[in-house]
């Protein structure tokens, strides 16, 4: 991000946040989000999103397109809103897209009665800063903080765990380990797998990396072999690592220093329901073992008392 992007991101959050009577953008998305399932009667997540929708005033509606974007807001001239949704997109990828529009009425909403806010919406200045916020407005109706925190105490983040909470919310895999970092903070979230050729495996080599603001990138492709200890490696061969262990991380930028663990990307679990609709998983991660690095080590509360009560709880709204 270029100092002017940086600059222009700054002043748009403060005027989200002041239009919300907040201090931050972030408590300014949690009050929003907290109102607008308020308003639709949603207890908790996962939330039905056209009821979401439908309290702002709007329709959410399937588009068969081929290009153009995941999704769109359009307006009739009688004034009533509609979401359109590309109907190839994966059904809980579809969940974050109608929520990314649903943060485009909020802030529509919103900016009826701030001026700033309003003038800032019109500008082509302010749009990658606009699409910016509508991705946090999503996060949050879909993953929100407080309760994805208390998910996070109650129970060390291994397979099942990880699983369980793309079960519990309902979200697609990049969604979700983007907000996992989002809301731990100084984490990353790294994803391995490996090669073969005539001789055998080949190093472990990193497929995917997500990290919290503020924390080094990571590029595709290195090798396990620059982490200290290597537990990739240890885990593919059956040793994953149950405690966090200081590790170093030599980067071409730098080095990453911090707890990290790592296990294999492996879990069985049941179909799950969704208003009855049984809901499809997505295509398989392309990785074998996951890696934790930083504060997302060390959030669980390994003896706090969890329970989950069942239900039934699938059409993206």
């Amino acid at each position: 991000m270029s100092l002017d992007d940086a600059s222009t991101w700054d002043h748009f959050r403060g005027l989200v946040a002041a239009a919300s009577g907040t201090r931050t953008l972030e408590d300014a998305v949690a009050r929003e989000c907290r109102s607008l399932a308020l308003d639709a009667g949603a207890a908790v997540p996962p939330h039905a999103l056209k009821p979401l929708a439908a309290s702002l005033g709007a329709t959410v509606v399937q588009v068969q397109a081929e290009h153009g974007p995941s999704g769109r807001l359009t307006r009739a001239t009688s004034g009533a809103f509609k979401i359109e949704v590309k109907e190839s997109q994966g059904w809980r990828r579809k969940r974050f897209t109608i929520s990314h529009e649903i943060g485009h009425l909020i802030l529509l909403r919103r900016s009826q009665g701030d001026r700033k806010l309003r003038t800032a919406l019109e500008s082509p200045d302010y749009w990658s800063s606009v699409e910016r916020v509508c991705d946090y407005f999503a996060a949050e109706i879909l993953m929100p903080k407080a309760g994805l925190i208390d998910d996070l105490r109650a129970k060390e983040l291994g397979p099942d765990r990880i699983f369980w909470l793309y079960d519990r919310y309902l979200v697609s895999w990049q969604a979700l380990m983007r907000r996992l970092v989002q809301v731990s903070g100084g984490s990353g979230i790294g994803f391995w797998t490996r090669g073969r050729t005539r001789r055998g495996p080949v190093c472990p080599r990193l497929t995917d990396w997500y990290a919290s603001e503020g924390v080094a990138f990571v590029p595709r492709g290195i090798s396990s072999s620059r982490l200290t200890p290597d537990l990739i490696t240890r885990a593919f061969a059956g040793l994953g690592s149950e405690d966090a262990v200081l590790s170093t991380l030599r980067l071409p930028s730098g080095v990453l220093i911090g707890p990290s663990r790592a296990f294999v990307w492996e879990y069985t679990r049941q179909p799950v329901l969704f208003e009855g609709y049984r809901v499809r998983d997505e295509v398989r991660v392309a990785a074998e073992v996951v890696s934790l690095h930083g504060q997302i080590c060390q959030l669980a509360e390994p003896r706090l008392a969890f329970t989950v009560s069942q239900r039934d709880v699938g059409e993206p709204g």
